[in-house]
């Protein structure tokens, strides 16, 4: 690789990812910024043109998604099975096979749509114990239902999902506040939040790991008993508004750390957590869940 490719390469949170998950990456952005199943408006430049160096595409995508801004959308509390709802399921569809122009071709579309028919039969529920040959096609559904949610002022034809605050942090922002999470709170707690930073995978209990952190977008979800959790667990470890600094001054500050805040500097923890608890509070008090997408 490049110098300008190991730059991409190197996530925020101090994971270095190999040449395979740029390769991996650049399926995602070709999606959004290329062949996307969501058809560019005519007479719109190409936001990253194809004769930029691939490395320079990958950099300026990768650039855009940490800057772009984070929203928080109350979902039933059951999670992203109840957001994946029979209308929404066929807004999507029908927004995939739009965007098919050869389905000898395309066969991430083709799957796609398969997913999506069966999720339409036998239930949203069944995206945690789908047959082997349809797995591969939930990361393309977390794209679309991402794109789809995101674009909604555009294409009317999905369900609007009701925003939990107006405020909206980046990504930067969010990395930054996981390092004053992961300094302060114990172990289930950092785990809920790095959902915020790496997104996840429904019937997964982790953050997506190394070699599956998405440039954009991400999508990550909390049920409802998840988000009474890690309400408490903030407001037990952390000051409220408008610092939201650890409350245990002598937390421990492993190398490791302090290597995660250098890397967060162009971030504000304080914008996250005050927008994640605004979301949190309001989730609370009427039993939901959140759903978070950039």
């Amino acid at each position: 690789m490049t110098r300008t490719e190991e730059a991409i390469c190197e996530a925020s949170e101090g994971q270095i990812l190999t040449t395979e998950d740029v390769a991996f990456q650049s399926k995602t952005s070709n999606r959004l910024y290329g062949n996307s199943v969501r058809s560019r408006p005519s007479g719109l430049p190409h936001p990253f043109p194809p004769t930029e160096p691939r490395a320079t595409r990958h950099e300026a995508v990768y650039t855009e998604a940490m800057r772009a801004p984070v929203s928080f959308f109350l979902t039933p509390p059951e999670g992203l099975a109840g957001v994946l709802t029979p209308t929404r399921l066929a807004a999507m569809r029908a927004t995939v096979a739009e965007g098919l122009e050869d389905p000898e071709e395309d066969d991430d579309d083709v799957l796609l749509l398969e997913l999506m028919d069966h999720l339409s039969r036998h239930g949203a529920d069944t995206v945690t114990r789908l047959p082997e040959r349809l797995e591969d096609g939930v990361w393309d559904l977390l794209d679309v239902l991402a794109d789809e949610l995101v674009h909604l002022d555009e294409d009317t034809r999905g369900e609007p999902l009701e925003l939990a605050t107006q405020l909206h942090p980046s990504e930067y922002d969010l990395q930054a506040a996981e390092a004053v999470v992961g300094t302060s709170c114990p172990e289930p707690i950092q785990r809920l939040w790095r959902f915020t930073v790496s997104g996840r995978m429904p019937g997964k209990d982790g953050p997506m790991g190394r070699g599956f952190k998405r440039v954009y977008p991400a999508l990550g979800f909390w049920t409802g008993s998840e988000v009474r959790q890690l309400r408490e667990g903030l407001r037990e470890h952390l000051a409220g508004a408008p610092d939201y600094k650890p409350l245990l001054r002598s937390a421990r500050m492993s190398a490791w750390f302090q290597r995660k805040l250098s890397l967060a500097r162009r971030g504000d923890p304080a914008r996250a957590l005050d927008a994640a608890t605004h979301a949190l509070d309001k989730a609370s008090r009427q039993g939901m869940g959140l759903l978070f997408i950039r």
